[in-house]
């Protein structure tokens, strides 16, 4: 190990302008809500361990946040807590689900707005894995391989190309 994890603080790769290398037990590339997932569930299982979620986008939660107000599609037999995430239950229950639709839309018994599940659930589950680390704005350049060994991962943050934004009348 070229550096241990716990001297690494939580924020994105291209905050930690000082350091070029990370040493993560386990790496998940990617950002969907499995990848979330699977980096709780691996930090959870393995907390003496360091994990690292590489995250393309600025805010984790892949289907859970991909939208302004989004509308998870359980489906019939899902819609029972008893079939879904265990945390992802809690956080339902704790909202008030079925009874409550905080996002107050018509195409789902439960609906949210993408920036309230952050702050209520993900971010917090985040921030109470010590041995979770996110790299937002990330992504995979290349995976060096020995035998069938993975040896390295190299990760390129993102950065904008300017501050130009688009407007538009909504």
């Amino acid at each position: 190990r070229e550096k241990q994890h716990d001297s690494v603080e939580k924020q994105p790769l291209h905050q930690q302008r000082d350091e070029n290398i990370i040493s993560c037990d386990i790496i998940i590339a990617g950002g969907s809500t499995a990848a979330l997932a699977a980096a709780f569930s691996a930090a959870d299982e393995g907390p003496d361990l360091a994990v690292c979620l590489i995250e393309p986008t600025t805010w984790a939660g892949g289907q859970l946040t991909s939208s302004l107000v989004t509308a998870i599609d359980f489906g019939k037999k899902n819609r029972k807590l008893s079939c879904l995430p265990k945390l992802f239950a809690n956080y339902l229950m704790e909202e008030g689900y079925p009874q409550v639709n905080p996002g107050k839309c018509w195409v789902s018994t439960f609906c949210y707005e993408a920036q309230e599940i952050m702050q209520k659930f993900i971010e917090p589950q985040i921030m109470k894995r010590k041995n979770l680390l996110v790299f937002y704005e990330t992504v995979v350049s290349s995976v060096d391989v020995s035998g069938n060994k993975i040896m390295k991962v190299n990760a390129i943050a993102r950065k904008p190309v300017s501050d130009m934004h688009l407007k538009m009348q909504y």
